[in-house]
């Protein structure tokens, strides 16, 4: 079978899966024209139906992060907010002079953005995305 469409995906992990749900709800082209090539609309991925072994977060930022971040977590209401994020070299420890530490209230925001888990934002995303496109 042959099929013609404006826009193809490739992956249904929290990427592909939110780009293709978003795309649908908000991009202008017809849900039906927008292919997502992935194995978890099938529920034939090795690792679990989101393609994740184990649990992993993402830190989202920006504006539209929070509808990313709503998106994967309805059943548990707001998102966890990020207001405080270190980074550091595994090489020093976590409480070292060497830690950067960026901290919302000192940029005049009220957030530096959302804690959302692969998974929920995977699943979430596909889950839209079959809502818009249909079987």
């Amino acid at each position: 079978m042959y099929s013609e469409f404006d826009i193809a995906i490739i992956g249904g992990g929290p990427v592909g899966a939110t780009a293709a749900a978003l795309l649908a709800r908000h991009g202008g082209f017809a849900p039906e024209r927008i292919a997502l090539l992935a194995p978890e609309l099938a529920g034939r991925s090795a690792a679990g139906p989101t393609g994740f072994a184990g649990r992993r977060d993402l830190a989202l930022q920006s504006a539209g992060a929070a509808q990313c971040a709503r998106l994967a977590a309805p059943e548990r209401g707001a998102p966890v907010r990020l207001r405080v994020h270190a980074v550091w070299h595994e090489s020093v420890p976590c409480d070292g002079p060497e830690v950067l530490i960026f901290r919302a209230a000192e940029l005049a925001e009220a957030e530096l953005g959302h804690i959302v888990e692969n998974r929920a934002l995977a699943a979430a995303s596909l889950a839209a995305f079959r809502d818009r496109v249909g079987p």
